[in-house]
């Protein structure tokens, strides 16, 4: 009986730090300024006054990705909760340090 109450514990434990990270990611995407960078980005909306500049995709060099596949710290980021993953690629990709 008193292992099952530790595996439940750890359970819980295990799903109320997930719950903290998803809370966190949640509260990060329903900022202002998360709302309009996407709106920015991905829908092209700008604000009044300003002027938006289309650059023709000839143009447009391609910058280097941080490829987490190529990592020596692949094992630390697998380690990483989903939420945080998804949170790394979009915001931290140009720093590995902050994965841990």
């Amino acid at each position: 009986m008193q292992e099952r109450v530790q595996t439940l514990q750890a359970d819980i434990d295990e799903l109320s730090q997930r719950k903290d990270e998803l809370e966190k990611l949640k509260e990060l995407i329903e900022s202002p300024e998360y709302v309009e960078r996407e709106a920015r980005s991905k829908l092209g909306l700008k604000k009044r006054g300003e002027r938006v500049i289309i650059v023709p995709s000839d143009a447009v060099v391609a910058v280097p990705h941080f490829d987490i596949e190529r990592s020596p710290l692949v094992s630390e980021y697998q380690k990483l909760s989903y939420p945080r993953r998804w949170f790394f690629y979009f915001f931290e990709s140009d720093s590995v340090e902050k994965m841990q």
